[in-house]
């Protein structure tokens, strides 16, 4: 085979041209004959067994010809003159020529492709940084931990006191959301009668049930909310609004005593068991807050510190994987994410895209330079992870993506751990919040 490649342009896109050597589509051919044959019924002959020269003239050349070169052999062909020219092609924009004219000629294709992005990377094993993360409490989380469950657990009853954090109340409201020209409506679903609720963070909408606390039975207030930008209905998604809230009813929770007996709710024979438990967990979840905080800070070091040349076309795609994406998670229909694209921040979420693609192709790099693998066994230890219930069906799973996820999440992992580990860090304890992976905040 014979590849030419033209100078990469400002797009990171080159032209390949390949020509095959004399004969190389014959397989590919016959392969295509075969499989129009097998489904082909001709008088005088039993279905799928008329001879070659009848299918070929059947169908004709062109045909056959057609479908050859726009099945697998197509590919077959540019992943050769890929791999020969050691080329790292991301995306092939457009197939712009190809001449296959008979089985026993040569065949030659002209392509666009889209190469890797030129990345210059620091000397990321000579980084030199200071992390912020979580001053932590362990006997202080393992008590508040104990406290949920205990919360859980509790019956309820009637009170006159104000309401807290914890408490069941049924209460009546009536909202409205603000309209772009600054004037309120009203929609159904958002008023109701006799809504009972526990009082606690991240229950209902964000700041809702907060801003009942202190009032008691038989109150009335107004309170003022925001819709979350990626809330599942659009009218109200982002948007600003208002309810007018009546307590009907406040209950104090009346907490079990922590016992065996409570222990076994949790399936935990005894008590000290419980709390032996809850503390290894609380220590595991810290360590993994601790291990993501610190994972992040040093990708965005070397992000800082090194540059990716990215296409626009590259950051295009990635922002459309990022909506639908989406739209697979909240449901939506093509006009709900559509009507979501129209009135986004696009600047800013072209920017985001970026960043994210930047950090992406970054540790790609990290993994490609230091030659780092994953081995059958590692696979394997992951998938025994997934704790999948006996009568799961496997046919459910897409095994190919589910190992290559796998082996992509490996990957990336090793690439931190070798980042971390020839890094000069310093950790800074803070109280109170650390910005960290999934905590939901711009960083």
């Amino acid at each position: 085979m014979q590849v030419t490649i033209t100078e990469k342009d400002e797009n990171n896109i080159v032209t390949v041209t390949l020509e095959t050597e004399p004969g190389r589509a014959k397989d590919a051919y016959s392969k295509t004959l075969r499989r129009l044959g097998n489904n082909l019924s001709i008088k005088g002959f039993r279905k799928g067994k008329a001879p070659v020269k009848i299918v070929e003239g059947h169908f004709g050349p062109e045909q056959i010809r057609s479908e050859t070169i726009s099945n697998e052999f197509l590919s077959e062909l540019l992943d050769e003159a890929f791999k020969t020219q050691d080329l790292n092609v991301v995306h092939i924009p457009n197939i712009a020529r190809v001449q296959f004219d008979d089985p026993e000629a040569s065949v030659t294709i002209e392509a666009k492709v889209e190469l890797f992005p030129d990345v210059t990377l620091t000397d990321y094993k000579k980084l030199k940084l200071t992390i912020e993360v979580p001053k932590v409490n362990i006997d202080e989380q393992c008590k508040s931990t104990l406290d949920r469950l205990m919360l859980q657990q509790s019956t309820y009853k009637e009170s006159d006191a104000a309401i807290e954090i914890g408490d069941e109340i049924v209460l009546d409201f009536d909202g409205q959301y603000k309209k772009d020209d600054g004037s309120y409506e009203a929609k159904p679903g958002m008023k109701a009668e006799g809504f009972q609720t526990i009082v606690e963070p991240g229950r209902f909408i964000d700041n809702f049930l907060e801003q009942t606390t202190g009032m008691k039975a038989r109150d009335q207030k107004d309170i003022h909310v925001k819709f979350p930008d990626a809330y599942h209905d659009m009218d109200l998604a982002g948007k600003d609004a208002k309810f007018s809230v009546k307590i009907q009813k406040v209950s104090k929770p009346q907490k079990p005593e922590l016992n065996d007996e409570f222990a076994k709710l949790f399936n935990i024979d005894t008590a000290a068991e419980l709390q032996k438990r809850i503390r290894e967990e609380v220590t595991t979840l810290n360590e993994q807050t601790r291990k993501g905080i610190v994972s992040e800070a040093i990708i965005i070091e070397v992000h800082a510190q090194s540059k990716v040349k990215l296409s626009e076309s590259m950051v295009e795609r990635e922002l459309e994987n990022d909506l639908a994406t989406l739209q697979y998670r909240n449901h939506w229909n093509d006009d709900q994410i559509k009507d979501y694209s129209q009135n986004m921040d696009r600047p800013t979420e072209l920017a985001q895209a970026r960043n994210k693609l930047e950090k992406s192709i970054i540790i790609t790099s990290i993994i490609r330079d230091e030659k780092l693998a994953v081995s059958e066994e590692e696979v394997r230890a992951e998938l025994g992870k997934l704790n999948l219930p006996p009568d799961f069906d496997m046919a459910k799973l897409d095994m190919g993506a589910l190992v290559n996820r796998i082996n992509l999440d490996l990957l990336t992992h090793k690439a931190i751990e070798l980042l971390i580990n020839n890094a000069d860090i310093e950790y800074k304890e803070t109280e109170g919040h650390v910005h960290g992976p999934n905590c939901g905040h711009a960083h």
